[in-house]
């Protein structure tokens, strides 16, 4: 017990110690740079209530940037990458500790389950080698969504209207982070809980459906707010138009693909332990007990893929508010395990946990960053070397663009790079040839050009 309890700890230092590796190696990957430009723009706005691209009302999630700016500030501009990549790196740890308060909840019998939990969340692959240190808002996302849901059950098993608080409180802070589906979510989770516990006689509780109600208001609270400044779109209205285009863009078929498809990558970027256990149960090796804890998260998880499966795109990250959740029934079933298959799960958590250290300082950034014509930092430079102090503005929305342009943001401190509409005596970055003004230079960066612009006076 003692050497289990110790082992679980180290694993769990380790873990710790190793997430904020990529974040200052790494230059930007994806849709970062997106966060980084509204981060930066934000802050020179003071529109706090607002998220902006290149200048453009972009309306979404404000909490993330709330959390980034004052890192930066702390950190300096010039480090704005770090800066939004510390936010999901501490996410994903509070996440880890969600699991591991949960677990000990839940399974208080077992002594060593908190640590168990926060092991198993922090080694899986999602979490370890990409989303868990990712300058995106997913991480932050999930940690709302996985504590509000945590809270919800205790506050629902408990009867206790303190905890019912802190779920109402997460699940609005979720909202703020992202969009309306942490509502989903949430309700679907609730849902589960109610039936399995038998708590629907909480409806009839004024004071729960009456702070259920406050809470429920602050989408369209905030949606009034931000659209007393912007004349489109609002983040309240995303799910509501996911449905239609999940099924006029991609069709049935698309529907059914998303349906089988997205539980097998959960399965896979959950490893290392959901291919364990899967294995023992192919090899016939292990059977578990489903009792009533596991039996809840299972129904708790299935039922959840309802808002993953009707947007109409495929990414991964929508399966990252799942991941807790996943990490309780892991958790669960591991606990069932004999002393050698639980040492065996233990070393490879262990081994995945390790592996992030080859694969952030050399395996990772020779992916991305070291071949020939990826070097983003060092278009950037040359960019603010042809420009000097003049004023830069973009016709270019392809990752690298957005890159080019966040680096420049945080490196100048000054007016941000925003949307050319004609304006004269400035540059302009473009990703396609034009009829801007005089060609300065061209640069081919992953796969695409990018073209710098002089308009004359």
């Amino acid at each position: 017990m003692n050497s289990t309890h110790s082992r679980l700890r180290s694993i769990v230092l380790l873990a710790v110690l190793f997430s904020p590796l990529p974040i200052g190696v790494m230059q930007y990957v994806g849709e970062e740079s997106i966060y980084a430009i509204k981060t930066y723009e934000m802050f020179h706005s003071s529109s706090y209530f607002m998220t902006t691209l290149y200048g453009r009302e972009w309306p979404h999630g404000v909490l993330f940037h709330w959390l980034a700016i004052p890192l930066a500030r702390v950190l300096g501009w010039a480090h704005l990458d770090v800066a939004i990549r510390l936010v999901s790196v501490l996410a994903s740890a509070i996440s880890a500790l969600v699991a591991a308060g949960t677990a000990r909840w839940l399974f208080p019998q077992h002594k060593y389950a908190p640590w168990l939990a926060a092991a198993v969340y922090l080694s899986m692959g999602e979490v370890a080698f990409w989303y868990g240190w990712l300058g995106h808002v997913d991480a932050l996302f999930a940690m709302f969504i996985f504590g509000a849901i945590a809270a919800l059950w205790r506050a629902l098993a408990e009867r206790r209207m303190g905890w019912w608080l802190v779920a109402l409180l997460s699940i609005d802070l979720a909202f703020l982070t992202k969009n309306i589906t942490a509502f989903a979510f949430f309700g679907l989770a609730g849902l589960v809980l109610m039936k399995r516990l038998h708590r629907f006689d909480m409806l009839r509780s004024w004071t729960f459906l009456l702070s259920g109600a406050v809470a429920l208001f602050v989408p369209f609270a905030f949606q009034h707010v931000t659209q007393s400044a912007a004349s489109t779109g609002s983040i309240s209205q995303t799910l509501l138009w996911d449905i239609p285009r999940a099924l006029v863009g991609g069709g049935w078929q698309g529907l059914i693909k998303h349906v089988v498809g997205q539980p097998a990558v959960l399965l896979f970027r959950a490893l290392p332990i959901s291919l364990f256990l899967l294995y023992l149960w192919l090899r016939k090796r292990q059977r578990w007990r489903m009792g009533e804890a596991e039996r809840t998260l299972a129904w708790m998880i299935f039922v959840c893929f309802v808002p993953v499966w009707f947007p109409s795109g495929t990414s991964p990250r929508y399966l990252v508010p799942l991941y807790g959740p996943v990490a309780l029934l892991l958790t669960a079933l591991l606990l069932q395990l004999d002393r050698t298959r639980l040492r065996q799960a233990m070393t490879l958590m262990l081994v995945v946990i390790m592996v992030k250290l080859p694969y952030s300082l050399f395996i990772l950034p020779a992916l991305k960053d070291w071949w020939p014509g990826n070097d983003i930092k060092a278009v950037a430079h040359e960019v603010l070397a042809q420009i000097g102090d003049a004023p830069l503005y973009t016709r270019n929305e392809v990752p690298d663009g957005y890159s080019i342009a966040a680096y420049i943001d945080a490196w100048r401190q000054r007016d941000p790079v925003l949307w050319y509409r004609g304006q004269r005596g400035v540059y302009v970055l473009a990703q396609r040839p034009s009829h801007f003004g005089r060609l300065i230079k061209t640069w081919r960066l992953r796969g695409d050009i990018v073209y710098l612009y002089y308009v004359p006076r």
